[in-house]
């Protein structure tokens, strides 16, 4: 669906499985090719509210490289999304770090991420909703803790397979918790280790619902410390 008008914010949220069923057509390259440049004139980043892309690999790049590489200060939400678990999205770098001063909800789901290098500004801040899954590579361990330091009103946060290896627990002497004020959702999905060194990072109130998942176990947790 792509709403649009002359004056308006676009909205663009393409799911894309019915052109992998198409592609034995002959002329299938050439109607996309075609959609895709009638895309490009909404894709515009600087008009951009809303960007959802899911489906196949190749599908999903064939849109992304089509968005205009300048400041998006309208995007309050995107997600990109790919279709099957095996098949990482490699996602332009400029995709991320593109200035999106409004953006509050944001998904990566199976993505191939060229993290940005780490500058004085967090490469998100005043996130509401962040949802990162199975990101190749995993971000940068500043990076990942100053998108959570700058997103102090974070309602909701899913991780999975995302915490940096190099995560060490909090050191007091040297850094501060991490405080969000009042997240209803928190779910994290990793080693024991890497789930438990994360949290000792964050504080959050009790009524927030906190799940941490490892593999083959899963279940609420009222205390991490029992992990």
């Amino acid at each position: 669906m792509v709403a649009r008008s002359k004056e308006l914010p676009v909205s663009a949220r393409l799911g894309l499985p019915d052109l992998t069923a198409r592609r034995d057509d002959l002329n299938f390259d050439e109607r996309l090719e075609e959609l895709s440049v009638a895309h490009s004139l909404l894709f515009k980043a600087s008009r951009l509210r809303e960007l959802h892309v899911q489906g196949r690999r190749e599908d999903v790049e064939f849109y992304l490289l089509r968005i205009s590489d300048e400041p998006a200060p309208l995007l309050r939400s995107l997600v990109i999304q790919a279709q099957k678990a095996h098949f990482t999205i490699n996602i332009p770098k400029y995709i991320l770090s593109i200035q999106k001063p409004q953006l509050q909800f944001l998904t990566l789901d199976y993505c191939q991420v060229l993290w940005p290098t780490r500058n004085k500004r967090p490469l998100f801040s005043n996130l509401l909703h962040l949802n990162i899954l199975r990101p190749r590579p995993r971000p940068p361990r500043e990076m990942l803790l100053d998108i959570l330091r700058a997103s102090p009103d974070l309602l909701a946060l899913r991780l999975e397979s995302t915490i940096p290896l190099d995560l060490a627990p909090l050191d007091p002497k040297s850094h501060s918790t991490i405080s969000l004020a009042c997240p209803q959702f928190y779910m994290v999905t990793d080693t024991n280790t890497l789930s438990t060194n994360l949290y000792t990072h964050i504080s959050h109130p009790q009524t927030t619902e906190t799940y941490v998942y490892v593999p083959e176990f899963a279940r609420p947790v009222d205390d991490i410390s029992m992990i």
